[in-house]
């Protein structure tokens, strides 16, 4: 048989992004009482403490969630939390991304300005926090990445730019 695992001195932390939970939360708030994927599009947030049904609503075990004696809403990010995020984070995308460029094929990697924006402005939408960087950059590169690796392209330097698109000098 399995061992035990004494866990009365045993801390649980954890952390995530989960964006039905606002909906879980408003509809109890309203009263309201749902079957199956029932969502709408616009994300309310509705004051108020997130309680351990919203999370067993959303699919956490009642086990699971009870272990947790502390349950904190952190606020959302803004844009300038994004960008340092991009530009700064020691395991960015973009830094990865430079790197690469740099040491495989000796290019230089710059996102403008617009380009910063563009990509926080798609990050959003996949509502999964700072990942959706990591996602947005990958995808808009990956062209990039193929063409380099199957072709002999003379370039010094990609821009990222508005709307991601990408342009070789």
């Amino acid at each position: 048989t399995g061992q035990v695992f004494d866990s009365k001195n045993t801390t649980y932390v954890a952390m995530g992004v989960y964006p039905r939970l606002y909906e879980n939360r408003k509809d109890r708030a309203e009263g309201k009482k749902t079957i199956g994927f029932a969502m709408s599009n616009n994300e309310v947030k509705e004051p108020g403490e997130f309680i351990s049904d919203d999370f067993v609503k959303h699919g956490f075990t009642k086990e699971y969630v009870g272990r947790f004696s502390a349950i904190i809403e952190m606020k959302e990010l803004t844009d300038e939390i994004f960008i340092d995020i991009l530009r700064n984070s020691k395991n960015s995308a973009y830094r990865q991304y430079r790197s690469m460029l740099d040491y495989f094929y000796n290019v230089e990697l710059e996102i403008t300005e617009a380009g910063e924006r563009s990509i926080v402005e798609q990050a959003r939408k996949y509502n999964t926090g700072a990942r959706g960087l990591h996602r947005c950059i990958s995808k808009i590169l990956e062209k990039v990445e193929t063409e380099f690796m199957l072709k002999d392209i003379e370039c010094k330097k990609v821009i990222i730019d508005e709307n991601n698109e990408i342009r070789m000098e």
